[in-house]
């Protein structure tokens, strides 16, 4: 798997299964639609990918957000609160490394955040920004 893709894979959907506080950031649930544009440094255009997501729980977590995550990547630091919450991420898989810092903050009825990420795959190292938003479409088919 290339750099790139280990990198879409963590953020393709825009998603720690830590302690959830009252002040969780809350959500309604339902179908949602998750917007991604990815930029890398030196690339030619931003690539941008659309999917949508059942989401039932009312309280949204990092790992709901990057459910399409890679098995070698695990979630940090989570910190959230009513209207926002941040994490780091940290995957290894195939020869290749990627960190990165994720948020998201709530605005009205949808999400806005993004992650920063750095990844080294043999010997080359690359950044890539990545800026999500979601939207409320509705009850859950």
């Amino acid at each position: 798997m290339t750099s790139r893709n280990l990198a879409i894979a963590a953020c393709a959907t825009i998603l720690l299964t830590g302690p959830t506080g009252a002040l969780a950031m809350k959500i309604k649930p339902g179908n949602w639609e998750f917007r991604s544009t990815n930029s890398m440094h030196g690339a030619n255009a931003a690539q941008e990918q659309v999917g949508e997501q059942c989401i039932n729980d009312p309280v949204l977590k990092p790992d709901t957000l990057m459910k399409e995550m890679n098995n070698g990547c695990r979630l940090t630091d989570s910190q959230d609160g009513t209207d926002a919450m941040s994490w780091k991420v940290s995957c290894s898989n195939e020869g290749g490394e990627m960190t990165g810092n994720g948020n998201v903050r709530r605005e009205g009825d949808g999400i806005v955040g993004g992650m920063e990420m750095t990844m080294s795959f043999k010997g080359q190292t690359m950044n890539m920004n990545v800026g999500w938003t979601g939207k409320y479409l509705g009850p859950c088919s």
